[in-house]
Formats: structure tokens, sequence, C-alpha cells
């Protein structure tokens, strides 16, 4: 596949030879044959100007020390990525260090490799090139170390030994709150509404019925109005109105379902949503909602052999990221500097980039709070071990269900994924499951057209 004139000629004027190279790699899985060989270039800018910052890509690029160097403030840019937004299309749908796209900065690291992958814009294309027409083509950077390795991280935060220690660790050093035996006394979260502990009382009760369950949830109007409206929605395609709490937990949802779509309601309007977010992240509730309906629906593909509860997969997908609102809670002085991160780190997975800002992630905080909480074991499983396509242990149905889930709703929205996922680990995912590929995607696909209901229906949350 040819590259874009521009390019082309940039590159015969330079004396630059390189190869065009299609390799079978989806959006998600920056590998197999290349983890280590793939450069990824960062658009960063400020009001004094855009710099380019070429990285490898299993690194995070490393920008509070970049700043400081520099005495900058940049940031990657909103329209980045969005050729309907940018007049220089044909060189910001390139990696090529062109020069009319401001300051560059090369990792001493790519200095090392031969040759080098460089993203062309297109899926599956890539630009190779030798190690001295890389060192030509960027010959008027700036070398320096600008980013972090991304295994260490990825090992320091799948260490489930010290949960608690490192959750401990950064609220000792970016708060000066006391470490107390309660972790959310710790976190200072506010206690659990009333509401939330007859639910969970209800969940566990194997002789709870559904007008006692109805009786708890016309307690909060809000969380009743949700129920009607989930069961009400053209998602669910049910026939005649709905009319009642009741008629929604019998006819449509279910008394499981209902129960921990209540508990995670609760849990979630336990904190606010911080004020600034990551432009490029679909906004908290509504990524919460798809995911737990992506989950919810894959569920039923699953064998019924083992096949996780409808009600609990919903659960781990609603409060999958709970730990990101935590982190905007707890350390609001920093979570601007998370989110800015975040921005110009698009192929890193968000723990990653929280194990390098405080020493600990979402996912740890999230599974030690839900444990504290005495929430099931299956939705602690899921949420800690999400990030784990591996993850072999107890309720690890959900957990891979839920790392399942995630994959496909980047694919599907065409969002930058987990860098950490390769095909054969996809595959290996399918199989562990006993989902068909071809009818996960399918059912992906349905709720991603759902999107218009899905975000009526999480304004709610809001």
């Amino acid at each position: 596949m040819p590259l874009s004139a521009p390019v082309q000629e940039y590159l015969a004027s330079e004396k630059i030879e390189y190869d065009i190279t299609e390799l079978a790699l989806s959006q998600e899985n920056k590998s197999p044959s290349t983890p280590s060989s793939l450069a990824t270039r960062i658009i960063l800018e400020d009001e004094l100007g855009r710099a380019q910052v070429l990285i490898p890509w299993a690194s995070l690029l490393d920008l509070c020390t970049l700043n400081e160097s520099f005495g900058r403030n940049w940031r990657a840019p909103a329209q980045e990525g969005k050729a309907e937004n940018n007049e220089n299309e044909t060189n910001n749908l390139t990696t090529l260090p062109l020069p009319e796209d401001g300051l560059l900065l090369v990792d001493r690291h790519l200095l090392k490799l031969d040759p080098i992958y460089l993203e062309s814009g297109e899926d599956n294309v890539y630009i190779k090139l030798g190690q001295k027409d890389f060192a030509r083509l960027t010959q008027r950077a700036q070398v320096d170390r600008y980013c972090k390795p991304l295994k260490p991280l990825i090992k320091a935060s799948l260490d489930e030994e010290s949960d608690i220690h490192s959750i401990h660790k950064a609220v000792e050093s970016f708060t000066t709150r006391r470490i107390k035996s309660r972790l959310n006394e710790t976190l200072e979260i506010p206690p659990l509404p009333v509401s939330v502990e007859k639910v969970i009382r209800l969940r566990i009760d194997p002789n709870a019925s559904v007008e006692e369950l109805t009786e708890v949830v016309a307690m909060d109007p809000g969380l009743a109005a949700q129920i009607i409206s989930w069961a009400a929605s053209p998602f669910y395609a049910v026939p005649g109105k709905i009319r009642s709490i009741e008629d929604a937990i019998v006819r449509v949802l279910g008394f499981e379902l209902v129960v921990n779509l209540a508990i995670g309601l609760a849990i979630g309007k336990t904190l606010q949503l911080p004020k600034d977010h990551p432009y490029n992240q679909s906004p908290y509730w509504q990524q919460a909602i798809t995911t737990a309906t992506v989950m919810e629906q894959l569920s039923r593909l699953h064998p019924s052999r083992n096949r996780p509860a409808r009600g609990l997969a919903y659960l781990s997908g609603l409060l999958h990221n709970f730990g990101y609102l935590v982190i905007g809670h707890t350390f609001p002085p920093h979570f601007s500097l998370l989110c800015r991160l975040i921005e110009a780190n698009p192929h890193v997975p968000a723990t990653c980039i929280d194990q390098h800002l405080f020493g600990m992630t979402r996912d740890q905080i999230s599974s030690c709070l839900f444990e504290s909480w005495s929430l099931p074991e299956e939705v602690i499983k899921a949420v800690r071990w999400q990030q784990l396509p591996s993850y072999q242990g107890p309720y690890a149905s959900y957990a891979n269900l839920l790392c399942l889930s995630q994959l496909l709703i980047n694919e599907a929205s065409q969002t930058p994924g987990s860098c950490l996922m390769t095909p054969l680990q996809t595959s290996e995912l399918y199989e562990r499951l006993g989902i068909d590929p071809d009818e996960a995607k399918e059912v992906v696909n349905k709720v991603m057209a759902s999107q218009d209901e899905l975000e009526g229906f999480s304004k709610g949350f809001c």
C-alpha cells in the first residue's frame, strides 16, 4: 500500500530507504513479532507550539519529566487523530516525523533498535527502516530518555500480595491522611447508604422475594426510575408497557440483575465524578453501562455448565472502573496530571499509568474496597484481574469475560486499547470461555448500535 505523496517526497528528498510492511496486528494488539521494535509518535502542544515525541510502543511517555526538563506545559491536543478537525490531515495520519510538525524528540532507546517499524496511518501497515535510515530521518531530533518501560509497571500492578501495602503507601505519599484500620476510612470514602446494605442482605438471602426487593427499590425514587426505564428501553424490546417496579423485575430484568444493578448504582453514587477527565475517553457512566451490558449479554453465550451469573457479570462490568472515581476523590491535586498522562499515552493501559504516577492501580483500590464492603467474590476477582488475560485463579470466568468485553468494546468503537493483549491470548480467552468469536462480536455490535439508549440511561447515574 503506497504512502501519501508528501511523505514519499520527503523520504526521497532525505535519501531514506524504507519498506512497506503489512503486519497482522489489530488495534489492541501491537505484537506478536514487533513489540520491542515498534515506535509510536505522540503529538504534544502548548501555547508556544507543538512537539513530536518518538518512543518505543511498549513504554509510557513520562510527560511530567518531559515538561519539567523543557520548562513547557505540553499536553496531547484533543483533535489529534481526528482528521476531520485538522487541515494537515496527511501529516497527522502517519507517525513519520515530518519537519513542519514541530520540535522532534526521540527516546534514546530507539537508536539501539534495528530495524524499526513506524506506523503509517493505515491499519496493519508499517514503515520498516534500518537504523541508519532512522538516524538520518531523525537527525534534527533532540535525543534523550523520555519514557518508562511498561514491563516493571505491569509486573507491579499484578502483584496481589502488595495491594493493601501499595494503597497505604500511595495515600501516605500523596496526602496528609493517617492510615486507619478500615480502608474506606483511610480513603475517606462516605459510608454506603442503608439501602445498599439492605440490598446486599437480600442478595445473600436464599428466601428473599420479589416483593421485598420491590419494597427496597421503591425507597429510592431515583433507583426505581432507573429500573423501570431500563426495563422499558427498546434494547430489551419487551411487548407492552412496564407499569411498576415489580413488573420490571418479573417480566424483564429478573431478581438477580435488579439486585446487582441496585448495588452498582448506589455504590457509584457514593462518589462524585471528577470535574476533569481525559478527553479521549467515553463519559464514565456511559462506559460503565456499556461494559456491564456487554458482560451480561456475553455471559449468555458461555457454556451452561459454568456460566457466570447474569447479575454478577453485569455488576462486574458496572463497577469495573470504580477505582477511577476513588483516585479522583482521594488524590484531587494529582488527578489532572493523571488525565494528561492518559491523553498522552492512548496506547498504554490506564492501570500502568496509575502505577507509574501513584505506585498502585485503580483495580487494586477497587478490589480491596469491595472486599471490605463484602461484595461478591466474583466481582472482586473480576475487577482485580481484568487486565490479565491469562488469569486462571478463582472465578476466572468473570475476570476473563471482563477482559474480553473491554477488548471487544475497544475494537468496535475503534478506540485505543491495551497493548498487552496478543492474538494468541485473545484466541485462548475465547477458548477458555467457550464463546464463539463471531457470536461475541455480533453481541457487541448490537450493544454498540444501542449507544443512544445506553447514553440516555447512563445520565440517570450522574
